[in-house]
């Protein structure tokens, strides 16, 4: 409510500076191929600089990376999806080591169950 009072859209101004970084960028690639020549103070040719060019561009790229959260849902970096099942509740009944488990339904899951203790 706070930037629609001030009249400020975040994604309109992203796209705004975008825009004005292609147009630079765009600027830049004349100047390196020498269909723009700049001049010093002096009148003389300024040379082109290549930072300046790179600079730009990955500001282009930063730019872009942040509408591109706008544009589609956020997707989990990470691929490894761990399946972990719920441990099984042992109780032990008698000191001879004679044990009663719960969650265990199925004579298979008592291959699951992990019966050493450290």
């Amino acid at each position: 409510m706070r930037l629609n009072a001030l009249g400020f859209d975040p994604i309109g101004e992203l796209v705004s500076k975008y825009r004005k970084l292609e147009l630079e960028l765009d600027r830049q690639e004349k100047i390196r191929d020498g269909l723009i020549i700049e001049l010093t103070g002096v009148g003389k040719p300024r040379a082109y600089r290549a930072e300046v060019h790179h600079n730009i561009f990955n500001m282009l790229l930063t730019t872009a990376e942040k509408l591109l959260r706008y544009g589609y849902g956020r997707v989990p970096e990470t691929s490894v999806i761990e399946d972990r099942r719920p441990q099984p509740l042992i109780v032990n009944l008698s000191e001879d080591g004679d044990s009663f488990t719960l969650g265990v339904q199925s004579d298979e899951d008592y291959d699951l169950i992990d019966y050493q203790q450290e």
